[in-house]
């Protein structure tokens, strides 16, 4: 408020300039994403049979489960602080789609790490991936609602765009016994949602990053 009163001018300018570097960091990123779909599809769109992989998975595997783990850990730190009052809630997160988004990502994040890391192609595989699939394609679908950096969209819709367009093609692919297809495919929407995760906690944000960072402030 003071901010306001005594430097209008000054605090507009620097929104400006932090809106501006969240624009650029997600262009970035999204730009870095779509090379990352470019070099997996080269390999997808060929995949039609499956190659078991080693005991103990790839290493692309097992940085996607640590990945994972690592943002979980992190969500699970946020939302503990700011459930036990040690951080007050940004208001963005009051907002109906950003809530509805933001419940829908913390409850796919515990599944991804759980397909990665058990094994494969049993019945509790299945009956978890549609569930999985379900509620990414669903917060995908509510990303549509949020319009944080111009007011309509931006780079981050791209995220939910190729979401939508893969959670048909994962199930489709394991339908049709597509295994490799299926499994490089969970494994860019597992990194997608790493890179997703690492924008969220850029400090200063004001969303659910500022919840967690609050521990070293």
């Amino acid at each position: 408020m003071a901010c306001q009163a005594e430097m209008p001018a000054g605090c507009h300018a620097e929104a400006h300039s932090a809106k501006a570097a969240l624009t650029d960091n997600w262009i970035v990123s999204t730009l870095l994403l779509i090379g990352l779909w470019g070099h997996w599809l080269g390999g997808i769109v060929t995949a039609d049979t499956f190659e078991t992989p080693r005991k103990g998975g790839k290493p692309i595997q097992t940085v996607a489960l640590g990945g994972c783990s690592i943002v979980l850990a992190m969500t699970a730190i946020a939302l503990a602080n700011g459930l036990l009052g040690n951080a007050e809630w940004p208001a963005k997160l009051r907002e109906p789609s950003v809530v509805v988004h933001l419940v829908i990502a913390v409850a796919a994040l515990p599944l991804t790490v759980v397909q990665l890391a058990r094994r494969k192609g049993d019945f509790l595989h299945r009956t978890i991936g549609y569930v999985w699939c379900g509620l990414l394609f669903g917060g995908a679908l509510v990303s549509f609602l949020i319009h944080e950096l111009t007011g309509g969209f931006s780079p981050p819709h791209l995220f939910a765009i190729m979401t939508v367009i893969a959670i048909p093609w994962i199930i489709y692919a394991a339908r049709t016994r597509r295994r490799k297809t299926h499994r490089n495919l969970v494994l860019l929407m597992a990194y997608t949602q790493i890179l997703a995760g690492v924008l969220t906690f850029i400090p200063e944000r004001h969303s659910i990053g500022d919840l967690f960072w609050v521990i070293w402030s």
